[in-house]
């Protein structure tokens, strides 16, 4: 055990690590920063309501959903606010970036590709029928996630056009492709 630290919020989801930090959303909310080294909190950032998704981290930029219905993209060094954007329910999906592009799932049966410097809207797919929590597989050419209405679906990683759909006759939402 190379460390151990107490905090008050339940984790629901993997950390994200860059450098020497490791970055964390909980159930009250908070996106926090420990030291890799200790375990020592170095900064947090408070959200208005809890933390499913992971976060991901790239080139100092920390990005998560939070069921209070914005996607942050937070300065990794200080946790300072960089940009947020809105979505129309929570957002409870894991955030998986490529290149340069966050990728995400909300509540509002929309799944969105974010330029993580601006926060700018690259694209977004808004054919689910169902909530996504799930954390997205992307590859050089698709973005690949699953669904709560019992679907797996891939997406043309540049422009988010929709590649194919797989349900596999499911009709029950436990055995659904969703995370």
């Amino acid at each position: 055990e190379a460390w151990v630290t107490s905090t008050t919020g339940a984790f629901y989801s993997s950390p994200a690590v860059e450098k020497k930090r490791v970055f964390t959303g909980d159930n009250e909310g908070n996106i926090k920063a420990f030291s890799l080294k200790d375990g020592k909190l170095l900064w947090q950032f408070q959200t208005g309501r809890r933390i499913i998704g992971g976060p991901a981290v790239s080139k100092g930029i920390v990005v998560c959903g939070s069921a209070d219905m914005n996607i942050y993209g937070l300065r990794a060094s200080d946790g300072k606010l960089l940009w947020k954007h809105s979505a129309r329910r929570p957002v409870l999906g894991a955030v998986t970036i490529a290149d340069g592009v966050a990728y995400i799932g909300a509540s509002d049966s929309t799944f969105r590709a974010i330029d993580v410097k601006t926060g700018q809207l690259v694209w977004a797919y808004r054919g689910v029928r169902g909530y996504i929590v799930s954390k997205p597989l992307v590859t050089h050419d698709k973005v690949i996630f699953g669904a709560w209405d019992n679907t797996l679906y891939a997406l043309a990683r540049g422009t988010g056009k929709e590649l194919w759909k797989w349900t596999g006759g499911l009709t029950r939402m436990h055995f659904s492709p969703a995370s």
